[in-house]
């Protein structure tokens, strides 16, 4: 199996920036071939910006359309509006191994489910429209004895 993969080195991360209502979106992307990538990536996003209003996550740690090792969170901002828009767009970038925080700053003016929704899909969509990306190609080993 053939898929791309965020070409960025360990614990290093990718990020983009947008403003929707005076609310700051920054978007950190890394490579996340496991849980434990990702949670890194989690804690440094937490450890920088201890003061942000929220840090919502989406991760696939494996090939497109990995159904095992996923997850996101809204981290307190209404069920649904942000984890699961940010999911949806990394399973439609057709990138694997890829995880993503987004790092929310209030700005005064409340977005509403459907903005909050579209405001962290665009955060993601704005990281990934200038990812680095490198090509894996998956292979598997046998033996066998005759």
């Amino acid at each position: 199996m053939r898929y791309r993969v965020p070409d960025l080195a360990p614990e290093t991360w990718h990020t983009a920036e947008i403003d929707v209502e005076k609310s700051q979106f920054l978007a950190w992307v890394c490579h996340a071939p496991t849980t434990d990538a990702f949670d890194a990536l989690l804690q440094a996003a937490k450890a920088a910006h201890p003061n942000a209003s929220h840090h919502c996550t989406a991760f696939i740690a494996g090939p497109p359309g990995e159904q095992t090792h996923i997850g996101f969170s809204d981290d307190g901002e209404p069920g649904g509006t942000a984890g699961r828009p940010m999911f949806q767009a990394l399973q439609g970038s057709q990138i694997g191994e890829i995880g993503c925080v987004v790092i929310r700053y209030f700005g005064g003016t409340k977005l509403g489910t459907g903005g909050l929704a579209r405001a962290y899909a665009q955060a993601v969509n704005a990281g990934l429209e200038t990812l680095p990306t490198r090509e894996v190609v998956e292979r598997d080993s046998y033996l066998l004895k005759v």
